[in-house]
C-alpha cells in the first residue's frame, strides 16, 4: 500500500450512475469524515485528476450510458495501474460475471465487488482496512524516527567491544 498524501486520505468514486455516487458518496462521508471523496462519471476525468494521487479507487465497470464511447473500468483500470500500480482500485459493478471479475483482478483491482445490498458495507470495511494500514504505517514511521538514537548506542557499545578486544 502506498502511503497517505500530505493532506489524508483521498479516495475516488468513478461512476455513471448519479443516484448510485450520489448515495455512495453521502453515505461514505458520513462514516468517514476525515476521508476526503472525489466523482466522475467517467474514467476519462478521473484520469485527469490522478495527479492528485488518490489512495483508493472506487470504479464502475460499465460507464457507457451519458457517454457512448467512454472508456470501461478495466481499460481505465489499464490506465491506472500503468501509473501507480499501488493505488487500490476496487471495481463496483453490476456483472455477477465471475471470468469478469477475474479479468480485472488478473489486471490489478484490489477487490470486485457486485452492485446489490451489500455494496456499502463493504466498501466502508474496506475504507476501514486501508485507515488501519495507514495507522500501522505512520506508527512504524514514529518508531523508526525514535530507533536511531537506540541504534547509536548499541553501535557505539560494539565499538568499544572492539577496541577493548583489539588492545589484548
Amino acid at each position: 500500500m502506498k502511503v497517505m498524501n500530505e493532506s489524508g486520505l483521498l479516495v475516488y468514486i468513478v461512476d455513471d450512475d448519479p443516484m448510485f455516487v450520489t448515495a455512495l458518496d453521502n453515505y461514505l462521508k458520513a462514516e468517514f469524515p476525515d476521508i476526503r471523496f472525489r466523482s466522475f462519471q467517467n474514467g476519462e476525468s478521473c484520469l485527469k485528476e490522478f495527479h492528485k494521487m488518490p489512495d483508493m479507487i472506487l470504479l464502475d465497470y460499465r460507464m457507457d450510458s451519458e457517454f457512448p464511447f467512454a472508456w470501461d473500468g478495466l481499460q481505465v483500470l489499464q490506465r491506472i495501474h500503468t501509473r501507480s500500480p499501488e493505488t487500490q482500485v476496487v471495481i463496483i459493478s453490476a456483472s455477477e460475471s465471475v471470468e469478469t471479475a477475474m479479468e480485472f483482478v488478473k489486471n490489478g483491482a484490489y477487490e470486485y465487488l457486485v452492485k446489490n445490498e451489500s455494496t456499502f458495507p463493504k466498501v466502508k470495511e474496506l475504507l476501514l482496512e486501508m485507515q488501519d494500514s495507514v495507522v500501522k504505517i505512520e506508527d512504524a514511521k514514529i518508531n523508526v524516527r525514535r530507533s536511531p538514537k537506540g541504534l547509536i548506542g548499541i553501535l557505539l557499545l560494539i565499538v568499544l567491544l572492539i577496541l577493548i578486544l583489539l588492545n589484548h
